[in-house]
């Protein structure tokens, strides 16, 4: 493929989503400095495990926190777009924040939440504020997407049976960031913000609100 300008790979069958870039390193010598391959999520996300909605479908979110839904690939000419569609949720839907709901106000240690941009790698720059504060950057952190982890070990602490699947052991998801929770603001309701303009050039927003008491 290296004679070609424009290459795209696409590969399925992990029931989790991931975005790899091939360089010269890893063998790639073509005219284009990386070779993208785009894993993409499924649709039954993970086997169609967990919990059952009020439609008896399972909530089925893959193991690396992406829920379960479908791709929509543009091509116009030699170019592409990507774009990932949550199964049942609005388009715009492409960030999942976890965060504490409340903390104690000047309290010593960290209390970091996390950003899971599901068609997201290490090269996008994910941003936070909070309230009308200023932007800055989260840091890129591989981990567990700790929403996905709820879901599994509340399986492990229930005393009576779930209706649905248990779902699978959580994997290091490649497409997390985190930044530490302000508890130095005045006691009361604050809001994180989180955005990301992807390589497309799409702008996408996420926000969670927490309390300082």
């Amino acid at each position: 493929m290296k004679d070609f300008d424009n290459c795209l790979l696409l590969s399925a069958h992990t029931h989790f989503q991931k975005q790899i870039y091939y360089k010269a390193t890893d063998g790639w010598h073509g005219k284009n400095s990386a070779l993208h391959e785009y894993n993409v999520g499924t649709t039954s996300g993970d086997w169609y495990s967990g919990e059952l909605n009020a439609a008896g479908i399972p909530d089925g979110t893959m193991r690396d926190g992406t829920p379960r839904g479908y791709a929509f690939l543009q091509i116009s000419n030699n170019d592409y777009k990507l774009r990932y569609k949550v199964a049942g949720k609005d388009s715009n839907y492409q960030i999942k924040i976890y965060a504490p709901n409340i903390v104690e106000h000047n309290s010593r240690g960290g209390a970091p939440f996390y950003a899971n941009f599901f068609m997201g790698s290490e090269s996008d720059k994910v941003q936070y504020k909070i309230d009308n504060g200023k932007w800055s950057d989260m840091k890129y952190e591989p981990t567990f997407d700790y929403s996905y982890l709820k879901l599994v070990t509340k399986w492990d602490d229930t005393k009576t049976l779930l209706e649905g699947r248990r779902p699978s052991a959580p994997v290091a998801s490649e497409h997390i960031w985190s930044a530490a929770v302000n508890k130095r603001l005045s006691p009361g309701e604050h809001t994180i913000y989180v955005k990301v303009q992807d390589k497309y050039g799409n702008v996408h927003e996420q926000t969670h609100t927490y309390k300082i008491q």
